[in-house]
């Protein structure tokens, strides 16, 4: 029974954390990572992010809430999507330790120009600037906002994960070209050396870096002068693959959700299950069990230091001592029923008592069972002197022999015959 419960455990914790996918036929990761989407600096528009919850990912929109650490806490990345209004000293310093500690940071704008009004093809078009809410946060990390003029969008190649697969060719064809005869978007300023270019326009006059990627700390960055994830992408391929690739790339090694709560929620499950496996004595799969525990439990305070993690490693510890005391006594328990099944009660009772005492001390179920079995042992052993048949000790030689006491008579007759 115990073995059952085990497999059905395990085949509920897979469950619990991955997916069947059809397509592919293999199983995958619920969730790739956790994303806030944050609007709340008047973002001068939306996003359709359902093209990453198909894709794995779990993504929050907050549209008011300041940022803060607290707030960060429960995502892997971060994205400040094309702010107007510049970001407070208190989430710029809550975003750097959220980057620093390992979580990622999208950092987008577009349209930097100057507000204004631009009459292209008989239309007019309002351009609003956000390079004021880009820059307070960029400069932090070392780039800003340099306005340039008319792009190309013919990208060169660059060696990189986000761009892996992504067919460069085909990346903008979906776009009007209007929009980049208007004046462009703007385009990068790196002031860090450590920020490397991801999207260089292939202008050999005059090169425009669009997007920049930074490896701060533990954490991840990406920079971007263009609205790259926009309505197009439902109907750009090699504008959603890069998207996929780049939000996995920010995800990785991930904030405090991935590096924290999803390993401390793998963990709780395995604890929990090792738990009920122990109350039913099944001290092997237990210590199995909390073993893997551990594991994630380690995993979730080997960055962001946790006190629930430090607390569980405490009582796995405590029970993985348990638990091979139990097995311990499991198997004396086991020997003890074979010495009495061919009646050898006494070494039967022997070993119960020692599995019963190991029991006690770890507080389990089976303690009853080895006292009742002990009880028998005593049972068989008291029948069994009673049925023995009572005989007569062998007596003891004296050392006199029948010869000397023959003689003796005979020497006390003829005693007798001569004093007649």
């Amino acid at each position: 029974m115990g073995r059952i419960i085990a497999l059905l455990t395990v085949i509920l914790l897979i469950t619990t954390f991955f997916s069947f996918d059809q397509n592919t036929s293999v199983w995958a990761q619920k969730d790739k990572g956790k994303i806030l989407w944050d609007t709340s600096h008047q973002s001068i528009m939306t996003a359709d992010v359902d093209i990453l919850r198909k894709n794995g990912f779990l993504v929050d929109i907050d549209m008011e809430n300041e940022i803060s650490y607290e707030l960060l806490n429960d995502y892997d990345v971060v994205v400040i999507w094309l702010p107007i209004i510049p970001l407070h000293e208190t989430e710029i310093n809550a975003i750097k330790k959220f980057v620093n500690e390992g979580g990622g940071l999208l950092l987008n704008a577009c349209w930097a120009i100057e507000s204004s009004t631009i009459n292209a093809g008989g239309a007019t078009y309002h351009l609003i600037a956000n390079k004021q809410g880009f820059d307070s946060l960029g400069m932090v990390f070392g780039i800003e906002f340099d306005e340039k003029g008319e792009f190309i969008w013919w990208f060169q190649e660059i060696n990189h994960p986000i761009l892996k697969g992504v067919d460069m060719k085909n990346f903008e064809n979906d776009y009007n070209i209007l929009k980049w005869k208007i004046g462009g978007d703007g385009t990068l300023k790196i002031t860090n050396n450590n920020i490397k270019p991801l999207l260089i326009e292939n202008d050999i006059k005059n090169p425009n870096i669009v997007a920049a990627t930074l490896e701060y700390r533990k954490g991840r960055c990406v920079f971007s002068s263009d609205n790259l994830f926009d309505e197009q992408i439902l109907k750009n391929t090699p504008k959603m693959i890069f998207n996929l690739n780049m939000f996995s790339w920010l995800s990785a090694p991930g904030g405090p959700y991935k590096q924290i709560k999803k390993p401390l929620e793998k963990a709780n499950a395995y604890y929990e299950s090792a738990v009920n496996l122990f109350d039913t004595s099944d001290f092997s799969n237990a210590k199995t069990a909390f073993s893997q525990a551990k594991i994630f439990f380690e995993q979730s305070n080997s960055v962001f230091e946790n006190e629930e993690a430090k607390v569980k490693i405490i009582q796995v510890d405590e029970y993985s001592v348990k638990c091979d005391k139990g097995i311990t006594a499991t198997t004396l328990f086991e020997e003890g029923k074979k010495l009495f099944e061919v009646k050898d009660f006494s070494k039967a009772k022997a070993k119960l008592e020692e599995a019963k005492a190991l029991f006690s001390e770890i507080n389990s179920g089976k303690v009853q069972e080895a006292q009742i079995m002990i009880s028998r042992c005593d049972d068989e052993i008291a029948r069994t002197q009673t049925e023995t048949p009572t005989t007569l000790p062998p007596q003891k030689a004296t050392g006199i022999g029948f010869l000397p006491i023959l003689i003796s008579l005979l020497a006390l007759f003829n005693k007798k015959k001569d004093s007649s």
